[in-house]
């Protein structure tokens, strides 16, 4: 194996979202692998959303805003674009690098972000932060975990959910993913989400495709995609200590070319 190109001639199965991809794609293929895209997740305008916009005229109301993915922040900032409102922001916390950077495009900073990337790591931190009586708004997917609405109220605090957007298979992945299986076409499989695995293995069970996928290699972002992952039977070689796709392909560059 070419010591600078680890992934050399691995076919690479990315399953998160197409605008999401173009990192991926290139890492990859700088380190000598072959990416293939098959989207599994886009995301959508939920379908209540005049409710939501109804929600913004109350944001005056609440002291914190919690942001826990990217795509939380791009929909909010252009749900509010649509609105006449003009009020104050509350104050932010956001979980990710990819987050703070997505905030930072509207001209925000973060008023707090946790040293970790998960869920419980934020609510350890973030307590010691917020002053009693304080209202939060959770702004986040419909397939988002509760964890942090259910371990902020169970402190004492008021906090809201506010569905943003809505997580959806796009069409025509099925049919592609189908064939790619069935073709053997692909070596290793990348999860960037617990909704990407459960996509995917909707899909296998749809089609009963469970011998096909057995031999391929699994890497997870993270410990929750992981845990999910793991549900269905899946052995996940590949989790990186940094949970960003970035630091998941990096992961697995290392982990094959250990296993030389």
């Amino acid at each position: 194996m070419d010591c600078n190109k680890p992934l050399l001639g691995k076919r690479v199965l990315i399953t998160r979202a197409i605008e999401q991809s173009s990192a991926m794609i290139e890492r990859i293929t700088e380190l000598g692998g072959v990416p293939l895209a098959i989207p599994l997740l886009d995301f959508a305008l939920p379908d209540h959303i005049d409710e939501i916009k109804e929600k913004f005229y109350e944001l005056h109301e609440f002291d914190w805003l919690v942001f826990t993915s990217k795509n939380g922040v791009d929909f909010f900032f252009k749900a509010l674009k649509q609105t006449e409102y003009r009020g104050s922001i509350p104050r932010i916390a956001v979980i990710g690098d990819k987050t703070c950077d997505a905030l930072l495009k509207y001209g925000l900073k973060p008023d707090f972000i946790p040293r970790e990337f998960v869920a419980e790591a934020f609510i350890q931190e973030f307590l010691p932060v917020i002053r009693k009586k304080a209202k939060l708004l959770a702004v986040k997917g419909n397939l988002s975990r509760d964890i942090i609405t259910a371990s902020l109220t169970q402190a004492g605090f008021f906090c809201e959910d506010m569905i943003i957007y809505r997580t959806v298979l796009p069409e025509g992945s099925k049919a592609k993913l189908v064939t790619l299986l069935r073709n053997c076409e692909a070596d290793v499989v990348t999860f960037t989400s617990s909704s990407t695995v459960e996509h995917f293995m909707s899909i296998v069970n749809q089609y009963n495709l469970a011998d096909e996928i057995s031999r391929l290699l699994y890497a997870c972002i993270g410990p929750i995609a992981r845990k999910t992952a793991e549900k269905y039977g899946i052995s996940v070689k590949v989790c990186p200590e940094v949970y960003t796709a970035e630091a998941m392909i990096e992961a697995l560059a290392c982990y094959l070319a250990d296993s030389v």
